[in-house]
């Protein structure tokens, strides 16, 4: 292209083509393979390292594009702005999840310190199973709470077998009840040490179920991390969820260190 200016003609070279950083940085952001108008491959942007080589290059075809540009019709300026705020952008975003990954990651070591707090504490977790040794466990007190008030309810004690040990009447009260097993089976026998099972089953005058929900005592002995990075506590031979645990307390210094979950 020619201008004439007074008697001298001055000769701009326009370049054949022209860099576009726009498309090379929306594509990266969506996580594609990038190639920008000057044939250079710009590639994918994963992470704060590629990001850096990436800025550099947009900011290298950014120079390149103002120097060459038709100096009779310059590049839009809400072009030239959306290509900034475009870059800036997947950088804001890229320091948003590393940002995030640490937090989640602290949130974890909490968790996880947390659950060794617990180790040597009795606690009351929801469930239906509970360990008990006679050597060492007076009686056990388990916490039920029904959901409405019910004509009949029987609570039964099963062993690892699954046949039933002893059987009670249970409370008809809606809301938190307990009741507290001493051992000793159905036939007048110590039951021996091992896990059992609990289990309340309420119906209303018509026959009809009444939910129940159980609350057993533990001791807990350890704690691990699951895969999916939510705490357990190792009680008995179970493993608990952090989660289950709705309440805490110090062991008692005589022989009964089972007592507890009295419902909630």
């Amino acid at each position: 292209m020619t201008i004439v200016t007074g008697n001298s003609a001055t000769t701009f070279a326009t370049p054949t083509t022209t860099p576009t950083p726009a498309a090379t940085t929306a594509s990266a952001a969506s996580g594609s393979s990038t190639t920008s108008s000057n044939g250079n491959n710009v590639g994918v942007i994963t992470n704060q390292a590629s990001l850096n080589l990436t800025e550099n290059q947009f900011l290298t075809l950014l120079t390149t594009q103002l120097k060459n540009q038709d100096p009779t019709s310059p590049m839009d300026t809400s072009q030239f702005t959306n290509q900034l705020v475009s870059m800036s952008g997947v950088e804001q975003q890229l320091q948003g999840n590393a940002s995030l990954a640490q937090l989640v990651k602290l949130a974890g070591n909490n968790q996880a310190s947390l659950g060794l707090s617990y180790i040597g504490l009795n606690v009351d977790t929801t469930g239906n199973q509970f360990a008990f040794d006679p050597s060492k466990d007076a009686s056990v007190t388990v916490g039920y709470n029904l959901a409405s008030a019910a004509a009949t309810n029987t609570i039964n004690v099963l062993d690892s077998s699954g046949s039933v040990v002893y059987t009670t009447p249970g409370s008809l009260n809606s809301g938190v009840n307990s009741f507290t097993w001493n051992g000793i089976e159905t036939g007048g026998a110590t039951a021996p040490a091992g896990n059992y099972t609990v289990q309340v089953s309420a119906a209303d005058a018509t026959n009809t179920p009444v939910s129940a929900t159980t609350q057993v005592p533990g001791q807990v002995t350890g704690m691990q991390t699951a895969s999916d990075g939510t705490v357990e506590l190792v009680i008995g031979s179970q493993l608990v969820p952090l989660s289950s645990v709705t309440a805490a307390y110090l062991p008692q210094t005589a022989a009964n260190t089972n007592t507890g979950a009295s419902g909630g």
